[in-house]
């Protein structure tokens, strides 16, 4: 029943009933909790924190990103609280709360450490680049340039690869406006090809 329902949230965020799809998850929730089945509990949670962050209600995409990863670090299933950590930072960066994100990069760091998992490790470097691309400094802001490009010649998912495209091209626009460079608009060009 809960798998069900939870499938049922899931063709629901398709259609883009956000809302209607939070209600499945939180019924889902309800059965995987009763079940005991934590694993279940904490993919539920992430994917609630991710559909509310869709719904631009930033708190409760945090709390519950932030319930996925708790049940998440009893587990030794890096690519989950990798996953977890880099849509976690990702809402805390681009939600100006920064300073926690950082907090959250540091784990993931050492996650990445423990791993040699590729996609552990773009999420360090997507999470790095994004922390630098909110700096107010303009050599943090290149360095953040920089990474975008180099994960651009890695082989990444859609989703992460979609992510870099898009800061790498404000960035980009960021550089137009300033300097109104046309070598900077064959770069964005590229980008959108």
């Amino acid at each position: 029943i809960a798998a069900t329902t939870a499938n049922l949230a899931i063709t629901f965020a398709y259609k883009g009933e956000k809302w209607k799809t939070i209600e499945y998850y939180k019924q889902a929730l309800t059965v995987f909790q009763e079940l005991g089945s934590s694993s279940e509990q904490a993919l539920v949670y992430g994917l609630m924190g991710e559909t509310y962050w869709g719904l631009g209600v930033v708190e409760e995409a945090i709390n519950h990103m932030e319930l996925s990863l708790e049940i998440l670090r009893g587990t030794n299933n890096y690519y989950r609280i990798g996953d977890a950590l880099y849509v976690l930072i990702d809402i805390l960066v681009t939600s100006n709360s920064t300073e926690k994100a950082k907090h959250y990069y540091e784990e993931l760091k050492a996650i990445n450490t423990k791993t040699d998992a590729n996609n552990i490790k773009y999420f360090t470097k997507y999470a790095e680049a994004l922390i630098l691309k909110f700096s107010n400094r303009i050599k943090q802001k290149a360095a953040a340039q920089e990474i975008f490009e180099q994960l651009l010649n890695e082989e990444l998912g859609f989703e992460i690869w979609n992510n870099v495209v898009l800061h790498l091209s404000d960035l980009l626009l960021d550089e137009l406006r300033v300097y109104s460079d046309p070598e900077v608009l064959c770069e964005l060009t590229k980008l959108s090809d």
